[in-house]
């Protein structure tokens, strides 16, 4: 993995909840780290250095900061338990120039937190938490608010939301419609997604069809993907008296929920903390455990692997850019008790030293940095090795080699990031290199 910027780049003095990127590749971090002030605050990476969005304390968080998001325009939007003169909570907005409370004091006047935001493919912002339509936090119905570049409105109109509980995630699909779930439970006292399909809200697939087995639980998160489907995870489990924990998948073509993947393919016993998908549909999961183990798992659309980001602590936040290239941050840490955010080529799972190596078996590439060779040691005989660039496309591919040592030639390759794939008959390993 690499370090965005170096390695003490960021210096984050807490860890990292959330991670966005824009159009132009910027990526952004915050969470729970401060400014020399005290504030928290929005670190933006330009592709050469971390620095604090809109200048020193020109947010002034006073609460740690647990979403941003970038919209089409590049606006960045931040959620931080923010209030204004009138005791109301507010969205902050970057807008290029300054922040400030989105809509103008008052636009959106939520009575309560505000603890989820997206966007939809015409740039709409929405946002929804514990606030409510009613005159207080205690009365009414939550909802979701829609920011439509001039104005914050509850969507469908006042009062139009039949939703009670506090909305933990939402997201919008490729056709517009907008789903919220969270602390929500039906009839039946079953946890559901409900969908908002451009005139009522419903529950999404019908009464009681979400399928998990335990009640009174939670939903942490849900997204979509670009055919429609829904992705939701969180506190639920697929047996009685809770089982494991798992994605549920909402099929659009067939208007049903199933476990992804199949029953207990993901072997999760903790809740779910988020999950995300990318540009190809891949699902990445964060908090699946197994045992103890804290793990970030990827589902390619067949099977459930997990991503050996090589790095110690839990991850928190996932995000992509343009590329596909992942990111990732946390409460992770560097050997100065910092914290920062990893970059991983797409479609590469990457571990600086061994990855998928089950049986611990020996395996050495040197040197690195290289400049004209690199040269690669085991204690098996080596069955293949693929060279693939910092996107993770394949460009060199070496086969039957059939010895436990082996020197590639780099001189006819460009400066820069690579991979070397080794296989063996027992074990597959990936290494990032750098050609100087």
């Amino acid at each position: 993995m690499e370090r965005i910027g170096g390695a003490n780049a960021l210096s984050a003095d807490g860890g990292i909840s959330t991670l966005t990127s824009d159009a132009t590749n910027n990526i952004y971090a915050a969470g729970l780290f401060k400014n020399s002030s005290g504030s928290y605050y929005v670190a933006k990476f330009n592709g050469i250095s971390w620095n604090e969005l809109g200048g020193n304390n020109s947010l002034a968080a006073g609460n740690e900061i647990t979403q941003i998001l970038c919209d089409k325009l590049g606006n960045i939007y931040a959620l931080a338990n923010f209030k204004n003169s009138s005791g109301n909570y507010y969205v902050a907005k970057w807008n290029g120039s300054n922040w400030s409370e989105t809509g103008g004091i008052d636009a959106l006047a939520a009575n309560a937190s505000i603890k989820t935001i997206c966007s939809d493919t015409a740039g709409n912002i929405y946002v929804a938490g514990s606030f409510t339509n009613g005159s207080s936090s205690f009365s009414g119905n939550n909802y979701v608010a829609k920011w439509d570049g001039t104005k914050w409105s509850e969507i469908g109109g006042r009062f139009t939301s039949n939703i009670k509980g506090s909305i933990l995630s939402i997201c919008s699909d490729v056709a517009g419609n907008i789903y919220a779930a969270g602390m929500l439970f039906d009839a039946n006292n079953k946890c559901y997604v409900s969908k908002w399909d451009g005139n009522t809200w419903s529950e999404l697939g019908g009464t009681n069809t979400f399928g998990a087995k335990t009640t009174n639980l939670s939903i942490n998160s849900i997204c979509s993907d670009a055919a429609g489907n829904i992705y939701a995870a969180g506190l639920f489990g697929n047996d009685n008296p809770f089982g494991n924990s798992y994605v549920n998948k909402w099929d659009k073509s067939n208007n049903t929920w199933s476990e992804l993947g199949g029953k207990n393919t993901l072997g999760s016993n903790a809740p779910i903390r988020k999950i995300y998908c990318d540009q190809s549909n891949n699902i990445y999961v964060l908090g699946a455990k197994n045992n103890t183990t804290d793990k970030t798992m990827k589902w390619d659309g067949k099977t459930w692997t997990e991503l050996l980001f090589n790095e110690t602590g839990m991850l928190n936040a996932i995000c992509f850019d343009a590329a596909n290239n992942i990111y990732v941050a946390g409460y992770v840490k560097n050997a100065n008790g910092k914290y920062y955010v990893a970059k991983s080529a797409a479609n590469v799972n990457v571990n600086e030293d061994v990855l998928n190596n089950k049986s611990n078996n020996y395996i050495r590439v040197f040197p690195n940095p290289a400049s004209s060779f690199i040269s690669i040691e085991t204690d098996q005989r080596i069955a293949k090795i693929d060279l693939l660039n910092h996107t993770g496309q394949l460009i060199q591919n070496i086969e039957q080699i059939q010895s436990d040592k082996y020197t590639l030639d780099l001189n006819h390759l460009a400066k820069g990031i690579y991979f070397i794939q080794v296989t063996s008959n027992d074990f597959t390993t990936t290494h990032k290199i750098k050609i100087e």
